[in-house]
């Protein structure tokens, strides 16, 4: 149960944090890319981090 709240409020958060309007008018460069791509890139690695942790965590237990 614990496992599943937690799951659902980083989701949530993440949800949150995808809308990054703090740098839309900002084209500073990180690594090469505008600052917002950079941020889009980690973030989606993040969500790729949390949906494999809970497909391993909180998936069935049938094989």
């Amino acid at each position: 149960m614990l496992k599943s709240l937690l799951f659902w409020l980083a989701a949530v958060a993440l949800f949150v944090l995808h809308n990054d309007v703090w740098w839309w008018h900002d084209a500073t460069p990180i690594l090469g890319v505008p600052i917002g791509l950079a941020y889009h890139f980690g973030f989606c690695l993040v969500t790729a981090l949390l949906m494999a942790v809970a497909a391993r965590r909180l998936g069935s237990d049938d094989s």
